[in-house]
């Protein structure tokens, strides 16, 4: 699959707020030779300390610089509260579920998507994803927002944000930190598992080489 490039710059985010809360800082482990999926693991450099909420950084996700996102879509595990479904319900819950030790927010994967692709096509397209990469095996709440920056006069690509919160949640609300999503190795296996549903049969080989092979 060929993507055209495109170019993204972050500011560095500083340490603390205006509150002296902990602000959250951002871990990029994007590929260059694959700049439509990209990853982001927003953290807390510092356990045990206070620290800014999540909920504000993903509202405005979904209404950034004033300019509603196209669609957001909250999906939950078959046995979540149904009340969590609302995204300020979530995003407050799981702000008061984590622990002082915690130091991972959530992770985020951006998927881009060709001007020319449906809209309708690309957004069921991640949402089958998102549910078998994260909901169906893990029990994990995501959160899908879908920009087609066009539609307020940016020349950026569409693309999803796939924010994804690593704690398993139940009818008893959030619960253990789940391994191996909101890291370098959920990073690789979502690549790979995005890649295989868009092209099934490719063998993803330019991911699969940077796997470091045991030796014997």
């Amino acid at each position: 699959m060929t993507r055209k490039s495109q170019s993204y710059t972050k500011a560095a985010a500083p340490l603390y707020d205006a509150q002296g809360r902990q602000a959250l800082a951002i871990y990029d482990l994007s590929e260059d030779d694959s700049p439509w999926f990209r990853y982001h693991r927003y953290y807390w450099k510092k356990p045990n300390e206070p620290k800014c909420e999540v909920a504000p950084l993903v509202m405005g996700k979904i209404a950034p610089r004033g300019h509603p996102a196209y669609h957001y879509e909250v999906l939950l595990p078959d046995d979540a509260p149904g009340r969590y479904k609302a995204i300020e319900d979530l995003l407050g819950n799981y702000d008061r579920a984590l622990p002082p030790h915690e130091k991972t927010a959530f992770a985020q994967f951006t998927i881009d998507h060709e001007p020319e692709e449906s809209w309708i096509t690309t957004g069921e397209l991640v949402r089958s994803w998102a549910l078998e990469q994260f909901v169906e095996p893990h029990g994990l709440a995501v959160v899908i927002v879908h920009h087609i920056p066009e539609l307020s006069g940016s020349g950026n690509d569409p693309h999803h944000h796939v924010i994804v919160f690593p704690r398993r949640l139940t009818s008893n609300g959030f619960g253990m930190h789940v391994l191996g999503v909101a890291d370098d190795e959920g990073y690789l296996g979502a690549h790979v598992s995005w890649h295989a549903s868009i092209e099934p049969g490719d063998v993803f080989e330019a991911i699969i080489d940077d796997i470091d092979t045991p030796a014997n």
